[in-house]
């Protein structure tokens, strides 16, 4: 099949039973929050924004995109702040409830 395309969106944190049932205390929950819970609304219009453009992903908020780049260029030295980012996040969801 030719002219397909797929356009992954990535977002921080949506307000979805996905992430509302994980535990508080879990690490894939401390990871998440970017201080923002995204409601589904709004990661739809994101996507449909996309339509017709030339982007090939986009995550929300666009400053996590920037910090996965550098992950994936600077492994070690990124993955060293996985602790503190960790803690980060746990602050942001207390602070979400």
């Amino acid at each position: 099949m030719t002219g397909s395309r797929c356009t992954p969106i990535c977002p921080d944190g949506v307000n979805t039973v996905l992430l509302t049932g994980m535990a508080d205390d879990s690490q894939g929950k401390a990871l998440v929050p970017s201080g923002k819970l995204y409601q589904p609304q709004d990661i739809a219009e994101a996507l449909v924004a996309m339509f017709g453009t030339k982007r090939v992903y986009r995550t929300l908020p666009a400053w996590r995109g920037v910090m996965l780049r550098t992950t994936g260029v600077f492994p070690g030295p990124t993955m060293r702040l996985e602790p503190v980012m960790r803690r980060w996040g746990a602050r942001r969801a207390r602070n979400m409830r």
